[in-house]
């Protein structure tokens, strides 16, 4: 999600300043004046909210009001109806977010779609979770699984012995990187 938010507030920001986004809380994110809220199917609609903000409340309140974000992304990776809005998980939400950000801001909504299509554009993202939308990604994520299990493998049976690497199932030191 961090990355997701990285790139599109990038986008948004008229100097193009690299933000780097701050994790405030679970599924809560600060990039500039964009605050990325997360709702995950786990948190169900019994997620106490007004609690899970508490602690972002606080760290907001520190800010001057010219540092408040004015935007607010909120991300639902598994909804792919536009129905969500009308969900009680999303209405104790945004009745919570209100609370939080008493000044004027706006949303954004990223379903399901919106996270698929912002993935594919950032190719190390695309490769790990479609890697069938990419030129010759399934091939290439085969061989990123294969080689990292053959590093895996090749870690385990090594042990360090003194101060000197020393492989046990051939019993000679590795070759130096």
């Amino acid at each position: 999600m961090s990355a997701l938010l990285r790139s599109d507030v990038s986008q948004e920001d008229e100097q193009k300043q690299r933000v780097v986004p701050t994790r405030l809380g679970l599924g809560v994110w600060l990039a500039g004046h964009t605050l990325c809220v997360c709702l995950f199917p786990s948190q169900g609609d019994s997620h106490d909210y007004n609690r899970l903000f508490s602690t972002v409340s606080e760290q907001l309140k520190g800010m001057e009001e010219h540092q408040h974000p004015n935007r607010l992304v909120l991300a639902q990776p598994y909804v792919t109806d536009s129905g969500s809005s009308t969900s009680t998980a999303f209405q104790q939400c945004m009745r919570a977010l209100h609370e939080i950000l008493p000044w004027r801001w706006t949303a954004v909504l990223w379903d399901a779609t919106q996270l698929h299509n912002m993935l594919i554009t950032i190719p190390p993202l695309s490769l790990r979770y479609y890697p069938a939308f990419l030129l010759d990604g399934l091939d290439r994520q085969q061989a990123i699984l294969t080689t990292r299990h053959v590093m895996t493998r090749n870690s385990q049976s090594c042990t360090v012995r003194s101060s000197s690497w020393e492989c046990l199932s051939t019993r000679r030191k590795p070759r130096p990187v």
